[in-house]
């Protein structure tokens, strides 16, 4: 880092700007911290820097102003002004996140040159405006010297953003700065601009949105109405009363929910303002004719406003009316109360009971004693335990913790919680929020003990699997508890012991957990405390036996070196023989420290790491001498990973050695060493290794086809040095590949510093094709041979990934390399696939097979037929089963071996490609590539082995395309329309096919698939970045597919009853309707296009109606109310009349016949439920 510094300092004084540039995105690659880099900086040096920043800065300026003759020219030096620019607010905003900030002159003085060319910059540079933004915004939240002077631009800047991108960040990120304009004089005419983007803000969405974007004036209102009824008198005031608060009342009991907060908390300036003389007689008067009313009407929404009013304004009373009458009104209300917390709405009960606690906070010594046990009981009792609600149990817990702001509660409260502990463990997450918020509040109390409520070790068994915020909570309670920094090293080591014996998953996350309740170096001493109670059992263990102190001197000297105080290892729990308690100590202190590992490295915390280093250096060498259990060892290793390799040489040296010799049924020992070698620089040695293992277990067939395509000779690194020979493991090495890049520090140090490896390994891997090849094609025998098909599986699954991790945006491009694989599959393992089908009909004998065919080509063409005239409803079958692209490769019979080989190839590809999209490493050409895999895919495997893949893989296509895609051209948009609903097609036609021959097999693949399905059809459907064309192309390709399975059904004089449920339907048409009738958007937009698709004209054909008929009857018969329904009957029933009369001759045969009798009864059927409805 010193030297990193220095080069900083020496490149600003002497450098060119390319070469500054250059300078910094290096530190940037290489992981350097600008903000530690300065950290280190003297006063003295930060100016020097800064004033030669500030030179190269006019450098740059002049030198754009002398290329501005030149267009040409005037680019090139804009984007190295850009490039430079970018740099130094880089540095600046490292430079003022300082503990300590030092701001220079020259530094401010080029952060306001900075400033001014924050507007002007062209919208390409966006990126970096937005830097410089955030530069300026946190000078301001510093409240950093001239600060003011830059927040003008900035502000402009932020409110143009706001309005341009509408996210609530944004707005936020105004807020936050909001302060600033009152430095700005919006009188002046040079502030024209700024107060027509502040008028634009109050009526943006995104501001109107988010209770940062708009100030809330209603209690201004509430004060205006109030003001306004004090000083009104004779009409004005009956006026004012009657036509204005009466009306925003009326109006806050009956308005939704939005308009009704905003009106209530208009009411609620009137209602704290009772103390004022004629207020509460004012209140009752009006509130009267409308309160009781409402709180006994049907609509639950009517009551649920009204509660909310009657909690607010509570007591409603008449302070001139005699006692009687004021019992009498004030029992009334309670009355009203404790109906309301039976109400048979969970969110009445649920604002009831909100209230209920405010009431009884705010008015405990006035609410009689009875009424008081009562309500608490009915809460207590009862509501608490509402199994129908969440929202009712998380408002009793949250209205204790408003209770127990007030001490007198405390003593009624303290025998009561305790019955409560249960609901830690509640089935939902926010209740459990409310229980923990309630005991941390308890916490701060002296009356009650939280343990109390809830005993220790059910909090530890919700911290070993909750989620978290749960885990925050519980942390933030226990802290202090298990690891009390103001008591003894005797007493917190105890408590170690106890949370480890309690529950040795809880105090994993404990300790995973602990560095954010405490500073860098109390963890740091906590380790070596940790580290010290150790070393001294193993002294005592050493003297028990009589042995020489000196075997532990160190030992002795280490934990006395810090604390001449002694840690009692007197019991029994404590001793090197409890393996199980040792083990979990060491854990700890590997948690801790890796929790810590990555502040430990920052520069400000040098010192700090040299000591603990220091000290494990003498501790850990005298641990490997007493420990030889598995366990405890792996955590010393994890331990020792942390020090230098050259400070455990025995260890370091042997790492590679226990990789090479691992056997293959102990591969989770295997981690540890992987993770240390990473951190000592030396997992170069493990891809060499693996690299060796699958060269020398490839078949010597495929090395010699190998050898004709070898044309470049790889880089091997040059070392000198002895390999103990071993058998190659090959599906080993793979899985600790997998497991360095799964890791992610792994992943980070490998992608950082070993690249050129993992390029070699990739190519080694890429040969893996070839034997798939040869496998496929018989060219490679599999009898013998060690190199099986799951490892070949397992070769090319890794040889994607590895593909994926290396992607860049130059030639490590994911994207073109996953285009060939897909490019190579295509050629090689589709026509594999495709071979299934030619293999069965050659198997099958002649009699049968002409039967059997023309059954199976009638009733595919039945289905997909072009029942549609018009383009949008014709599934044509020849295009949908043929596959639409030529292939230029086609291998004849292939054998079961091949097909199950290429099919678990695929698999692995589609999987990683799913990934892809999932993480956003894809783009257009690349989402159109895989969606056609992935139809080829689907009508070459007949089996429909790969269907679950393929709609998963094109689940994340489509969500790729909606996310990616939110401003689109027409064309994008047509294209994307019909590959989804192309796709669609696509499948339901082999869907059909498959379930003509295999119903049983075809129902399990429904099953599979009906999730994507769904989720597909909620994205696009809700997705308002596509045109509507799309929407209406899926929901007529879904229209043509249930219309042709009906109609073919119809034809069979097999929709002869009446059903209630989908499940009676055919096969197809009940599995997509039943996706389709989950939501009410997309059952909307399906019937809408069935009715559009019988006024067409589309539909002539008796057969294609009833099927039409028959699913809309069993949508009403089954109580499913959607719109379009009574637009479909009417088109059906309009069709009907003129099929009668136009083909009355069409219409004498049996099905013909009977299908007319079963849909006038139908029709008839829709007719009444959709009155009924």
């Amino acid at each position: 880092m010193q030297n990193t510094r220095e080069e900083l300092i020496s490149v600003a004084e002497k450098g060119g700007l390319d070469q500054f540039v250059s300078f910094l995105k290096l530190c940037k690659t290489d992981g350097h911290d600008l903000q530690e880099v300065l950290s280190g900086c003297s006063k003295s040096q930060l100016d020097k820097l800064w004033d030669s920043i500030q030179q190269k800065c006019a450098t740059t300026f002049m030198s754009l102003e002398v290329a501005e003759e030149n267009e040409d020219q005037m680019q090139e030096e804009l984007q190295k002004l850009l490039d430079v620019l970018e740099g130094v607010v880089n540095l600046a905003s490292a430079a003022i996140n300082q503990q300590e900030i030092y701001v220079p002159v020259s530094l401010y003085s080029t952060s306001v040159v900075l400033n001014g060319l924050l507007l002007p910059l062209p919208e390409k540079a966006e990126k970096l405006k937005n830097i410089m933004s955030h530069l300026f915004e946190v000078w301001w939240q510093k409240e950093i010297q001239g600060a003011e002077e830059l927040m003008s631009n900035t502000f402009i800047y932020l409110l143009q953003r706001s309005l341009q991108t509408q996210t609530m960040v944004d707005v936020k990120r105004v807020w936050t700065v909001h302060e600033a304009l009152s430095q700005v004089d919006l009188t002046n005419e040079s502030s024209k601009s700024l107060k027509n983007l502040l008028k634009q803000c109050t009526y943006n969405i995104a501001y109107l949105r988010c209770s940062e974007g708009c100030r809330s004036w209603l209690m201004k209102y509430g004060e205006i109405y109030f003001r306004a009824w004090q000083r009104a008198t004779g009409p004005v005031l009956e006026k004012l009363e009657t036509s204005c608060i009466q009306d925003l009342m009326y109006n806050a009991v009956h308005t939704r929910k939005p308009l009704c907060q905003s009106l209530r908390r208009i009411l609620c300036y009137i209602h704290n303002q009772k103390k004022q003389k004629g207020v509460e007689d004012m209140l009752l008067k009006l509130y009267d004719p409308i309160l009781w009313r409402s709180l006994k009407v049907a609509n639950p929404l009517v009551r649920v406003n009204a509660t909310a009013i009657l909690m607010d304004v509570f007591p409603l009373q008449d302070p001139d009316s005699k006692i009687e009458e004021t019992n009498k009104l004030m029992q009334k209300q309670f009355d009203t109360i404790m109906i309301l917390l039976d109400d048979p709405v969970p969110v009445v009960r649920s604002t009831a009971v909100a209230g209920v606690f405010k009431i009884m906070s705010v008015y405990w010594e006035m609410i009689p004693a009875e009424i008081i046990q009562s309500l608490i009981s009915k809460i207590i009792l009862e509501l608490i335990w509402d199994a129908s609600s969440a929202d009712v149990r998380e408002n009793v817990i949250k209205g204790l913790i408003v209770l127990l702001d007030n001490p007198l509660c405390h003593s009624v409260l303290k025998p009561i919680l305790p019955e409560l502990k249960n609901f830690v463990h509640d089935s939902s997450e926010k209740v459990r929020v409310a229980m923990l918020d309630m005991l941390l509040k308890v916490k701060g109390l002296r009356a009650i003990r939280f343990w109390s409520i809830v005993p220790v070790e059910h909090l530890l068994a919700r911290l070993e699997i909750d989620t978290p915020p749960i885990a925050r909570r519980i942390m933030k309670l226990i802290f202090s508890s298990f690891m009390p920094a103001d008591k003894p090293a005797d007493v917190q080591i105890g408590r170690c012991v106890t949370l480890i014996q309690t529950n040795i998953g809880a105090a994993r996350q404990f300790y995973n957990k602990a560095h954010n309740h405490m500073s860098i170096q109390d963890t740091v001493n906590y380790i070596t405390l940790l580290c010290r109670c150790i070393l001294q059992c193993m002294k005592a263990e050493a003297i028990k036996n009589r042995l020489n102190d000196s075997a532990t001197g160190d030992g002795g000297k280490y934990g006395r070196d810090q604390d001449d105080t002694q840690i009692d290892v007197s019991e029994d729990e404590l001793s090197v023989h409890n393996i199980k308690l040792m083990t979990r100590i060491l854990e700890a202190i590997v948690l801790l420290w890796n929790s810590v590992s990555v502040e430990l490295d920052k520069t400000c915390n040098k010192e700090i790491l040299l000591g603990l280093q220091n000290k494990f250096m003498v501790a850990l060498p005298e641990m490997f001498k007493a420990f030889n259990d598995s366990q405890i060892l792996t955590s010393l290793i994890m331990i020792a990973g942390n020090l230098p390799s050259k400070s455990v040489p025995s260890v370091s040296r042997s790492c590679l050695s226990k990789l090479r010799k691992m056997e293959e049924n102990k591969t989770e020992d295997y981690g540890c060493f992987l993770e240390v070698m990473c951190n000592w620089g030396k997992i170069e040695d493990v891809f060499e290794m693996v690299d060796e293992w699958i060269k020398a277990s490839m078949p010597k067939a495929v090395k010699n086809i190998l050898a004709s395509y070898a044309t470049t000779v790889k880089r091997t690194r040059k070392s000198v040095g002895f390999v103990e020979p071993s058998a190659p493991r090959p599906q080993l090495g793979l899985e600790y590949i997998s497991y360095l890049i799964k890791h992610p520090t792994c992943q980070a140090i490998i992608l950082s510093k070993y690249r050129d490896n993992v390029v070699e390994l990739i190519a080694t891997l890429q040969d893996v094709r070839k034997c798939i090849e040869g496998r496929m094609t018989n060219r490679i025998p599999t009898e013998g041979d060690d190199f099986t098909d799951d490892l070949l599986v397992e070769c090319f699954t890794v040889y994607l990934k590895l593909l994926v991790l290396l992607h860049d945006d130059g030639d490590n491009s994911a994207i073109l390399k996953l285009g060939q694989v897909i490019n190579w599959s295509d050629s090689h393992l589709i026509p594999v696939l495709e071979s299934q089908d030619r293999s069965r009909s050659n198997n099958s004998t002649p009699s049968l097979s002409s039967e059997s065919d023309n059954n199976t080509h009638s009733n595919t063409q039945d289905f997909t037929q072009g029942v549609f005239s018009r383009t949008l409803y014709n599934v044509d079958a020849t295009v949908l089963l043929s596959g639409g692209r030529s292939r230029k490769r086609s291998i004849g019979k292939a054998t079961p071996h091949a097909i199950n080989l290429a099919s678990n190839v695929i698999q692995g590809l589609l999987s990683v490609c799913s990934n892809m999209f999932l993480i956003g490493i894809a783009d257009e050409d690349f989402s159109v590539q895989v969606t056609n895999f992935c139809s080829d895919c689907l009508q070459a495997d007949s089996a429909l082995n790969l269907l679950p893949q393929i709609i998963t893989c094109f689940y994340q296509v489509t969500e790729f395309i909606l996310l990616s895609h939110h401003v689109v051209d027409n064309n994008s948009n047509s294209q994307h329309g019909n590959l989804i609903s192309d796709f669609f097609g696509k499948t339901f036609v082999s869907l059909a096919v498959h379930i003509s021959k295999k119903k049983e097999h075809g129902i399990k693949a429904l099953d599979l698939v009906k999730g994507p399905v769904t989720e597909i059809l909620m994205s696009v459907y809700k997705s308002n970045v596509l045109e509507s064309t799309v929407n209406r192309d899926l929901s007529a390709t879904m229209v043509a597919a249930v219309l042709a399975e009906m109609s073919n059904a119809s034809r069979n004089l097999d929709l002869d009853g009446l059903c209630d449920s989908f499940t009676s339907l055919p096969l197809l048409s009940a599995w997509l309707c039943e996706i389709v009738c989950r939501k009410s958007f997309i059952a909307r937009n399906f019937l809408t296009e069935l009715s559009v698709c019988i006024d067409s004209g589309a539909i002539t054909d008796l057969h294609n109606l009833h099927g039409a008929s028959h699913l809309l009857a069993t949508i009403v018969n089954g109580r499913l109310a959607f719109p379009g329904t009574k637009d479909c009957w009417e088109s059906i029933h309009r069709e009907l009349e003129k099929l009668k009369r136009k083909h009355l001759e069409q219409l004498e045969g049996v099905a013909e016949q009977e299908s007319m009798r079963l849909m006038d009864q139908k029709l008839a059927l829709i007719s009444s439920g959709m009155t009924i409805q």
